[in-house]
C-alpha cells in the first residue's frame, strides 16, 4: 500500500536574500469621516434636534444643544441651503439642480420632482411664503435671474419673473417678506423686487442706498409691520409697514454682511460674517454689538437658531459653534472633530496615539486609528504630548500643562510660565518645558508638573538665549542642548543649572538626539553634532525647508522637505537621499511610532504609514522525507500568513492559515491526493499584504515525501552580541563594513552569513 503521504523532491536553488530596506510607506488616510468642513447653517427638525448642514457632504446632528454633534449623510453633495416651514417638520433641502423635501424634521429626505422648472436653471433660493405657497429664484448664467412659484409645495412650478434687473445674470434674491397676502418684497445681491398681488408678478426697483456691495442680506419682519433689512453694513428700519426702501431710516450699523437674525419680542439678535453678535431690546430702534468669534481665525458666522431669547447657537466655519444661555451676553465656544486643525502626535505603541489639536482638542486613539475620541482640555492650541511612563502623561499649551496619571483617563491643569512650544519628561517627575514663538524662557519641574522653576539666574543663558532660537532638546534629567537667538547653539550637563556657549553661527528650528550625537535642523540646513557640540553641515539645499524630524530607529531619520519629497539617513544623519512620495509635499509633520508604523498629520488630516516588512527565506532539502525553510524578516514579532502549495497550473492545492514567528519552526502535512509532478512552488502569502512581504520558492518535483517543515535559524542573538556555531560565520553592518565575530555589537541591523545562507539580523537598543 502507499504512503498516506506524499513528499517533496527538491530541484530549485536557494533564494536570493534582500538587503535593502523599504523606506517609503504605504499611507492610508485615517481621519474620520466627516471631521473637517465648514458649517454652513444650523435649523431645528422637530424630533430631530439641532442640524448644522456643512460643507463635507455631512450633516451634524445634535440634540445636547451644539455641544457635541453626531454625522449622518446629506442625500446629494453641494448643497446650498435647507429651508424649514415654522413647524420644523416640514422644509426643503436644495442645490444649484436637486431639490429635497421632508415631512418627518429632517429625518429623511424626498426628492423633489421640480416639474415646470427647465432642467438648465440652476437654483439659488428657495423661500416659503405659506403652508403651500413656495418661491424659487433661479438663473441659466445666460439671461436675467428668474422667479418661480409653487402653490402645492414644491410639486410644480411657474414662472411669475424674468430677466430681472437688466437681465443681469450675476445678482440673486436672498430673502421675501410679505406683509399682506399680496403685498411682497424681495431683497438680495444687487437687487430689490416688489409684488401687489401675491408674487404672480414682479417688478424690479432701483437702489436707495448705493453701498459698495449692494446687498441686501437679511430682513426680519415683526407681526405688526416693522421691517428691519441688513443692507450692506447698515441696519435699516421701516416704521410704516410696507418695507419699502425708500421708506425706511438707518437706526445701525454692522461690521459686516449680516447672515441670520431673530427676534423674540422686542428682543432681536443678529450675526455677521466677521464674528459679530447683534442685539437689540426695542424691536430695532437702538443696537448694541460684541465679538463672539474671530474671524481671522475660525472663518465667518454663518448661521443661528435660538431656542427663547436666552438658549441659542450660532455656528461658523473650521466646524465651530457657538453656544449662549444668556441671550448672548456670554457665548461658549465647542469645535467638533479635528476642523479645528491638528498640531503634534505621540504615539505610545503603533495602535495608541495621542494628538493634540489647536483649539484645545486631545484626540486618542487605541486601535491604530480606525476609530478616535477626543476631549476638551483647553481653551486656546494645544502644543505637544508626551508619556515618560505608560501611565503618567503630559500635554503642554501656553501657560499650562496638563498631566494624567492613569494612561489619559483623566487630566489635572498645572501652571507654568513659558509658552509650550516644547516640552520633555526624562522621568515620570523631571521635565523641561518652553519655547513658543516670541517665548525663549526654558522651565524645569522636578515635582511632576506642580511647579515650575524658570531660569533667569545664569547670565550666559540669558544673554545669549535671544528671540531666534526654537529648538530644543533634553535628552536627560541632567544635559540638554537648545538653539540660542544670538547664532549659536547653549549647552547644558546639569540640568539647567549652569550653561555653555557652544558651535558660534549655528542655530536651529529643531533639534534631535541621535545615539551620542546631536542632529541639528536650520531651514534648509542639517548639522550633525557630535557629544561636545562640534558640529558638520551634512546636508544643505535652498529648495528644501526642513520643518519636522522623526527617528525610524537609532540610525535611521526622516525629515520633512514639505514640498514632493522626504529627506532619509539610514547612518545617523551622516549623509542623506531624498525619496519622492506625493504625500510628503503635504505633510505638515509625522511621528514613527515603530519602525514600521508612521503617523502624518496635515492640519485636520491623519494618515498611517505601513512600511513592507522585508521577508526572506531559503529552502532546502534535509533529507529524503523533508523539505526545510527558513523565514525570517527585517522586525520582530509574529503575523499571520497563508501556506501554499500552487501546482503549475496556477491551482492552489493547499492552503493553510498559520501563525508566522521569524526563525520559529513550523510543519505541513501533505494529503495524499496531492498529485506526482512537476511545476509546483510554496508561497508564503502574509493575510496583511500591505505590511508584510510574500516569499515564493522556485518551482520543483512533487515525489513520495511527507512533510514541510520551517528550520530553526541559523544563528541567535544573546544580549548584544550574535553568536552561531558554524565555522565560518561573517556579520556585516549596513554599510557592508566586516563586525568582529562573538563581539558586543552597537544596536542596528545585521547582515549574517553562515553555511552560505544570509540572514539579516536586529539587535535592538537593552532597556
Amino acid at each position: 500500500m502507499k504512503s498516506i503521504f506524499k513528499h517533496f523532491l527538491l530541484v530549485f536553488s536557494l533564494l536570493s536574500v534582500q538587503f535593502s530596506i523599504a523606506q517609503t510607506p504605504t499611507w492610508k488616510n485615517i481621519t474620520p469621516t466627516g471631521w473637517s468642513g465648514d458649517f454652513k447653517q444650523v435649523f431645528y427638525g422637530k424630533g430631530n434636534g439641532l442640524i448644522a448642514l456643512a460643507d463635507n457632504g455631512y450633516f451634524y446632528l445634535s440634540k445636547d444643544t451644539a455641544h457635541t454633534w453626531t454625522i449622518y449623510p446629506q442625500p446629494d453633495t453641494a448643497i446650498i441651503a435647507a429651508v424649514m416651514y415654522p413647524d420644523n417638520t416640514n422644509g426643503f433641502l436644495y442645490n444649484q439642480v436637486t431639490a429635497y423635501k421632508t415631512a418627518d424634521g429632517a429625518k429623511t429626505w424626498a426628492k423633489l420632482p421640480l416639474t415646470g422648472i427647465p432642467s438648465d436653471m440652476q437654483i439659488r433660493t428657495i423661500w416659503i411664503k405659506n403652508a403651500d405657497t413656495v418661491f424659487a429664484v433661479v438663473t441659466n448664467l445666460v439671461n436675467g435671474v428668474r422667479i418661480f412659484l409653487s402653490s402645492d409645495k414644491g410639486n410644480t412650478w411657474s414662472q411669475v419673473a424674468e430677466n430681472i434687473h437688466n437681465d443681469a445674470t450675476y445678482i440673486t434674491i436672498y430673502n421675501f417678506y410679505f406683509p399682506t397676502p399680496l403685498i411682497g418684497y424681495g431683497y438680495g445681491y444687487d437687487c430689490y423686487v416688489t409684488t401687489t398681488d401675491g408674487g404672480k408678478t414682479w417688478v424690479d426697483h432701483p437702489f436707495v442706498y448705493d453701498g459698495y456691495a449692494k446687498v441686501y442680506s437679511k430682513t426680519y419682519s415683526y407681526p405688526d409691520g416693522r421691517t428691519i433689512l441688513f443692507f450692506d453694513n447698515k441696519l435699516l428700519l421701516s416704521s410704516l409697514g410696507d418695507a419699502d426702501t425708500t421708506k425706511t431710516k438707518q437706526v445701525g450699523k454692522t461690521s459686516d454682511r449680516v447672515t441670520d437674525a431673530i427676534a423674540f419680542g422686542a428682543d432681536m439678535y443678529a450675526i455677521d460674517e466677521s464674528g459679530n453678535f447683534y442685539y437689540s431690546a426695542d424691536s430695532g430702534s437702538t443696537w448694541h454689538s460684541r465679538v463672539i468669534l474671530n474671524r481671522a481665525v475660525w472663518n465667518n458666522l454663518t448661521g443661528m437658531y435660538f431656542f427663547n431669547k436666552l438658549v441659542g447657537v450660532a455656528v461658523s466655519g473650521l466646524l465651530t459653534s457657538m453656544v449662549t444661555t444668556d441671550g448672548g451676553i456670554t457665548w461658549t465656544k465647542y469645535v467638533h472633530g479635528a476642523a479645528d486643525g491638528f498640531n503634534k502626535i505621540y504615539c505610545k505603541t503603533k495602535d495608541e496615539c495621542y494628538i493634540t489639536g489647536n483649539a484645545g482638542r486631545l484626540f486618542h486613539t487605541i486601535d491604530g486609528g480606525t476609530t478616535w475620541n477626543y476631549r476638551d482640555l483647553n481653551s486656546g492650541a494645544l502644543q505637544n504630548v508626551v508619556f515618560p511612563t505608560n501611565d503618567t502623561g503630559y500635554v503642554s499649551a501656553s501657560g499650562v500643562v496638563f498631566r494624567t496619571i492613569d494612561a489619559g483617563a483623566n487630566w489635572t491643569k498645572f501652571k507654568q510660565g513659558t509658552g509650550g512650544g516644547f516640552i520633555y519628561f526624562p522621568t515620570k517627575d523631571i521635565g523641561f518645558i518652553g519655547y513658543a514663538s516670541g517665548t525663549p524662557d526654558i522651565a524645569k519641574t522636578t515635582d511632576a508638573g506642580q511647579t515650575w522653576n524658570t531660569w533667569l539666574a545664569d547670565m550666559t543663558f540669558v544673554n545669549n538665549i535671544g528671540y531666534g532660537g526654537a529648538g530644543a532638546c533634553f535628552r536627560s534629567t541632567e544635559e540638554g542642548l537648545v538653539s540660542g537667538g544670538s547664532n549659536n547653539l547653549l549647552y547644558t550637563n546639569d540640568g539647567g543649572n549652569s550653561w555653555q556657549i557652544k558651535a558660534t553661527g549655528i542655530v536651529g528650528n529643531a533639534i534631535i538626539p541621535v545615539n551620542n550625537d546631536w542632529l541639528v535642523i536650520n531651514g534648509s540646513r542639517v548639522y550633525l553634532c557630535d557629544k561636545d557640540i562640534n558640529c558638520t553641515l551634512e546636508y544643505s539645499d535652498n529648495n528644501d525647508g526642513f520643518l519636522y524630524g522623526s527617528m525610524r530607529n537609532h540610525n535611521t531619520i526622516y525629515l520633512s522637505a514639505m514640498r514632493d519629497s522626504i529627506l532619509i539617513s539610514n547612518n545617523g544623519g551622516n549623509t542623506w537621499h531624498k525619496e519622492k512620495d506625493a504625500l510628503f509635499g503635504r505633510d505638515y509633520g509625522f511621528y514613527f511610532a515603530d519602525s514600521k508604523t508612521v503617523y502624518s498629520l496635515f492640519y485636520n488630516t491623519i494618515y498611517k504609514g505601513i512600511f513592507k516588512v522585508q521577508t526572506t527565506s531559503k529552502f532546502n532539502q534535509t533529507n529524503t522525507q523533508t523539505l526545510s525553510c527558513t523565514i525570517t524578516n527585517d522586525v520582530d514579532g509574529s503575523y499571520y500568513a497563508s501556506i501554499l502549495l500552487i501546482n503549475g497550473s496556477d491551482t492552489t492545492i493547499i492552503n493553510k492559515n498559520i501563525l508566522i514567528d521569524s526563525g520559529v519552526p513550523l510543519s505541513i502535512k501533505i494529503p495524499a491526493t496531492i498529485q506526482v509532478g512537476s511545476d509546483y512552488k510554496i508561497v508564503v502569502q502574509p493575510i496583511d499584504t500591505i505590511a508584510y512581504s510574500s516569499v515564493v520558492s522556485q518551482t520543483f518535483t512533487l515525489t513520495e515525501l511527507t512533510t514541510l517543515e520551517i528550520e530553526k535559524p541559523l544563528v541567535k542573538v544573546v544580549g548584544n552580541r550574535i553568536v552561531s556555531d558554524c565555522t565560518n560565520l561573517e556579520i556585516y553592518n549596513t554599510l557592508g563594513q566586516r563586525m568582529q565575530n562573538d563581539a558586543e555589537l552597537p544596536n542596528g541591523i545585521y547582515i549574517v552569513k553562515c553555511n552560505n545562507v544570509t540572514q539579516k539580523i536586529i539587535i535592538k537598543r537593552l532597556k
